[in-house]
């Protein structure tokens, strides 16, 4: 394999970084995901070399270099086609994006709480009671940035889905620009097989005969309430557990019947609901069918590195990405 660096970067690469060992939430990323990479981007060009991501100064072009305080190792994939293939397209998308200037506060965070949502969790016993904190207080981080009113009638989007979103969009004029997911990590598959926090929600209401007309309430969340917790306290909690492997299974497992664990996914996936959708869900249907549809097409850094069938791995190296917008 060739050795790669900044200068042998092309237009519309994908870059995935390895996790940081001092970041809570990344390092929870690759915990749950079963994987090195927690963060994602586009390279868009040379002359100055340039990223795209959706990194917490919101969706920003970021200057890169191969030398810099810090440097991050990257993984590189292009498109196996990319030598006969116009790929501007998905760089002229990243830009678009780009110029809305969408501030996503902590966007490792509503992460961390989407793959807790989304993915099949059975096998690994994870303790309910810190998901449910960790959910509840995303949520409320999630209805301040609601408060805002800063995203009415767009669709802020967390880093790995920036990417496969340009190539997506990018895909509908030429076909070729596609990207192939296979065995993504949170896709379902044989729905008898799976288990995840929206089936847990689906099955518990309709064990108790809840209508899928039942209308979705204001949150129902009481900030004052002694359970919930800085949201990083959570993420906290929740990545000691995981690395000293304290899992509960049978009757305190995740997905034990519990009214609480049910009322917060639902309130945690309404707030998502109302922050990403143009129309928000007005019921428990909607809601789970939105939940579900979201769901298919969520990716996650491992994917983009591991699980995308049509782009070459390249390699990997050190990079320094100026955290300062371009």
């Amino acid at each position: 394999m060739a050795q790669i660096d900044v200068n042998s970067l092309e237009a519309a690469d994908i870059i995935t970084f390895d996790g940081e060992k001092d970041d809570v939430l990344s390092q929870l990323i690759c915990l749950l995901t079963d994987s090195e990479v927690s963060h994602a981007a586009i390279f868009i060009q040379q002359n100055p070399a340039l990223l795209a991501d959706a990194g917490l100064v919101g969706l920003a072009l970021h200057q890169v270099a191969d030398v810099g305080d810090p440097l991050r190792v990257v993984h590189i994939g292009r498109l196996n086609n990319a030598t006969s293939v116009n790929r501007l397209p998905i760089t002229d998308i990243a830009r678009k994006y780009v110029a809305e200037d969408l501030v996503y506060p902590m966007p490792d965070l509503i992460m961390v709480g989407l793959i807790l949502i989304y993915k099949n969790f059975s096998k690994v016993g994870l303790r309910q009671s810190l998901v449910i904190a960790f959910l509840k207080a995303a949520t409320v981080f999630i209805s301040h940035i609601l408060d805002e009113k800063k995203y009415q009638g767009k669709h802020p989007m967390i880093c790995s889905e920036f990417v496969y979103h340009c190539y997506a969009e990018a895909s509908s004029s030429n076909p070729d620009l596609a990207l192939h997911l296979e065995d993504a990590d949170l896709r379902r598959g044989f729905p008898s097989r799976e288990m995840s926090l929206v089936d847990h929600l689906k099955s518990y209401s309709q064990a108790r005969g809840f209508s899928l007309e039942t209308p979705l309430l204001n949150n129902n969340l009481d900030e004052s309430d002694d359970d919930i917790i800085d949201p990083m306290v959570a993420a906290k909690n929740l990545l000691a557990s995981l690395k000293e492997k304290t899992f509960d299974f049978g009757h305190r497992s995740l997905y034990a019947d519990n009214e609480h664990l049910s009322l917060v996914v639902r309130n945690f996936l309404t707030a998502y609901n109302k922050l990403c959708s143009i129309s928000p869900a007005r019921n428990l249907g909607g809601l789970l069918a939105d939940s579900y549809a979201a769901q298919a097409m969520f990716v996650t850094p491992n994917d983009l590195l591991n699980h995308i069938t049509n782009v070459n791995n390249l390699g990997k190296f050190p990079i320094y990405r100026d955290p300062k917008k371009h």
